[in-house]
């Protein structure tokens, strides 16, 4: 299994240098204003697609934009109302965005924090990073031809609040590790009879407690 790293990092949209700038947008008819500096360092292409009428920030909405040399890559991610969002919803978000930047050939997006306009940064954290988890598996083990792996490897996390910093990362650290174990999970199911079996199930377990001090195993 190929799973995303996450990396929290603090500052402003327009002094970012990033091959995939991820930007979650509530629904609105028109560019909003916080990302004016964005806007102009990219000579107006972001509030265009607002103007030509190709984005509003429908839920599950997602337009990829041909940017600069400093942003080569732009996804507008559609949110509706972030403030009525279920955990389903951002499940389904997470999905929607995994499928359009690990199409591409970039190995790693920058997603902009602020756009959920939420100041619970590890709570949203630890969601998104299980969510994104969660999103990249794909079962591959006994298929004959394998698919291609996605080049996106990590994702950074990005907020203007430079005390956010340390919550982003206690946050998307839980959530990965929780995707990782629900991928997991996933793999055991979707492994055939023959592969696996009762005693392959029992090692598994047993693995964990070999590994990690704060796992015990017995096995009945």
């Amino acid at each position: 299994m190929s799973e995303p790293v996450f990396q929290s990092k603090t500052g402003q949209l327009e002094q970012q240098k990033s091959p995939c700038l991820v930007l979650p947008l509530r629904q609105s008819k028109k560019c909003p204003s916080r990302l004016a500096a964005l806007d102009t360092a990219t000579g107006g292409l972001v509030s265009r697609v607002w103007k030509n009428k190709d984005f509003s920030g429908e839920r599950k909405q997602c337009v990829l934009l041909s940017g600069n040399e400093f942003f080569p890559r732009i996804v507008l991610l559609g949110l509706g109302d972030p403030e009525d969002m279920s955990e389903y919803q951002v499940k389904q978000l997470m999905g929607t965005l995994w499928g359009q930047p690990s199409k591409l050939a970039c190995t790693e997006a920058t997603l902009d924090l602020d756009g959920f306009e939420s100041d619970a940064y590890e709570t949203l954290a630890k969601s998104l990073a299980r969510e994104l988890t969660c999103a990249s598996y794909k079962y591959t083990t006994t298929l004959g031809k394998k698919p291609a792996r996605p080049n996106l490897t990590k994702f950074i996390m990005l907020s203007s609040e430079k005390s956010a910093s340390a919550a982003i990362k206690r946050g998307s650290t839980v959530g990965a590790t929780v995707g990782q174990g629900i991928n997991y999970a996933r793999e055991l199911a979707n492994l055939p009879g023959n592969f696996c079996t009762p005693t392959y199930l029992s090692d598994q377990p047993r693995g964990l407690a070999e590994q990690f001090d704060t796992i015990t195993c017995a096995v009945l």
